[in-house]
Order: C-alpha cells, then sequence, then structure tokens
C-alpha cells in the first residue's frame, strides 16, 4: 500500500513538472533563436494548396522550391 501511494505521488510530481516544463518552453517561444521555414501563400481551408499543384505537382513544387528556397510549408488537405 506504501509502495502505491509513492508511485502515485512520483507520477503527480513527474507530471506537474514536465507540464511546468512545456509552459516554459511555450513562454519563450518555442525553438527559440530558430526560423521557421516560409509558407507559399495561397493556402484554402480543407483543401490547401492541392488547387495550385494542378496535373504536374512536381513542376510546381520546383517552382516554388525555386522561389521560396528549399524548405517552405505547403497544406496538402487540411494539415500544414
Amino acid at each position: 500500500m506504501i509502495l502505491y501511494g509513492l508511485i502515485v505521488i512520483f507520477t503527480v510530481i513527474l507530471v506537474l513538472y514536465l507540464f511546468g516544463f512545456q509552459n516554459q518552453i511555450n513562454r519563450n517561444g518555442g525553438n527559440a533563436g530558430f526560423q521557421s521555414p516560409p509558407e507559399v501563400p495561397g493556402y484554402v481551408p480543407l483543401l490547401g494548396h492541392v488547387l495550385y499543384m494542378g496535373a504536374r505537382p512536381h513542376l510546381k513544387l520546383m517552382e516554388w522550391a525555386k522561389r521560396y528556397g528549399s524548405m517552405f510549408i505547403i497544406g496538402l488537405g487540411n494539415y500544414k
């Protein structure tokens, strides 16, 4: 019974510690010092950038890579 109580107390302390650590990261801006990649404009809710891709999406992706660099954010469907 004592072991069960110690496990519960340890788990609660661990969860509170991790929750506080996560809040500290969010308060400091997440990845401080790192810049997120550029986002391609024209995102349409529920469709993303699928409408802009056309029949040959690889060509559109190459065009965006030339314009925005090798890393950029696009939306495919409802996900970015």
